[in-house]
């Protein structure tokens, strides 16, 4: 009696044992793997002990670093999963972070050819994104070319966008609308999933976007036609080189937004033609805001005149203006990854395609603030020499208001 009685009181704490002390093996493919993505803060996505950001991280995965997925569904939280590392650290990560892993070469399914019409960067390109909608960044900054085949896992969770994997092994969603039937079977409808079975319940649709592009190039529809007002300040008070330069203006972007003091870590000044700060907020897309000489480190910033504000993201038109045609757009840099902080405090971080046309970055929530600084962490590079004279740019930018 005895006996029966110690094995189930150790049966009883066996059982009782939290996810991690139980032995779990990153090479076991019954687990499925998820890539880490999304904005956040370094690149990188944080493993937790509990579920919950509080205390001190296990440790960090960078984004596009596979995580296998013990437990999905964690009691007590919708925010957190609990998975496993490639280093073998076991705990809890945020599932807004992670999309669903496929293996291109293993999927056996219908076979789609990219058709789009959306020419960028010397070739017509199709973006993947990691949520069904085209306001959020790219997956893949270089996209797909056309004539490039993807692989479609599901063709039938959103109206618009399937979930599709290609030959680079990264799957998300795809504009249906710009692909074309190559061969094979369509998995069938009662195959398909809701989109939360891909990505975290909630967040398929991101809230508060407004103006978001409807193509797969990702620009704004607004076009920045907006009716901000211009500018209404000068070249600024400083010398080329180190000028930081400020002015008030309304900035478009096809909706309403309050005037803004604009400034900068630097700007090259011209006497016949100052590219201040204040250009990148004029309404006006054939100027632009240059920095002297800087790239990576160099810094843009907005502060509200009226006080705190709202907002749900940002639309902006990368590097220099086009206006008289793109030599001087690749002569200068343009920004790739940058951090956003809101009053001092980080809030966001992300990456901009290579183009001049409107894109639309959205948070995944509304924060408030009044001054708004975004840091240039990383650029494309320009062609231009000397590179002191061909900095980083900015031709328009303009904060989304949530009302």
């Amino acid at each position: 009696m005895k006996r029966i009685v110690s094995l189930l009181l150790v049966m009883s704490m066996l059982i009782a044992l939290p996810f991690a002390a139980r032995a779990y093996d990153y090479d076991d493919e019954t687990l499925p793997q998820y890539r880490v993505i999304s904005y956040i803060a370094d690149k990188q996505l944080y493993m937790y002990p509990t579920a919950s950001s509080s205390g001190n991280p296990i440790c960090a995965y960078k984004v596009g670093t596979l995580l296998r997925v013990i437990e999905w569904y964690v009691s007590g939280s919708t925010s957190y999963c609990y998975a496993i590392g490639p280093d073998g650290n076991v705990g809890y990560v945020s599932k807004r972070c992670m999309l669903k892993h496929y293996d291109y070469d293993s999927v056996d399914t219908a076979v789609y050819t990219v058709s789009s019409p959306h020419y960028e960067g010397g070739a017509y390109r199709l973006y993947m994104y990691a949520r069904p909608n085209s306001s959020y960044e790219p997956i893949t900054v270089v996209g797909y070319v056309n004539g490039e085949k993807l692989k479609i896992i599901d063709w039938y969770c959103d109206n618009s966008y399937c979930f599709a994997v290609g030959p680079d092994n990264y799957a998300g969603f795809v504009p249906k609308k710009w692909m074309t039937y190559d061969s094979g079977t369509l998995p069938s409808t009662e195959e398909s999933m809701d989109v939360s079975e891909y990505c975290l319940p909630g967040t398929s649709y991101l809230p508060g976007a407004q103006n978001a592009g409807s193509g797969s190039s990702g620009s704004s529809s607004s076009s920045g036609s907006g009716s901000g007002g211009s500018s209404s300040g000068g070249s600024g008070s400083g010398s080329s080189g180190n000028g930081s330069g400020s002015s008030s203006g309304g900035s478009s972007g096809g909706s309403t937004y309050s005037p803004f003091t604009a400034r900068a870590s630097s700007y090259y000044y011209q006497t016949y033609n100052p590219v201040d700060p204040s250009r990148a907020i004029d309404s006006n897309s054939s100027t632009s805001w240059d920095a002297y000489g800087e790239y990576a480190g160099a810094w843009f910033e907005l502060t509200s005149n009226s006080g705190p504000i709202t907002i749900s993201g940002f639309q902006i038109q990368n590097g220099k203006s086009t206006s008289g045609g793109t030599t001087n757009y690749y002569r200068n840099a343009r920004i790739k990854t940058f951090s956003l902080y809101v009053d001092g405090q980080y809030v966001a971080s992300g990456t901009l395609r290579d183009t001049n046309a409107w894109q639309t970055v959205s948070f995944w929530n509304n924060v408030r603030g009044t001054t708004f600084r975004l840091y240039v962490d990383s650029v494309y590079g320009g062609t231009g020499t000397p590179v002191g004279n061909y900095g980083v740019c900015i031709t328009e930018i303009a904060l989304t208001q949530a009302w």
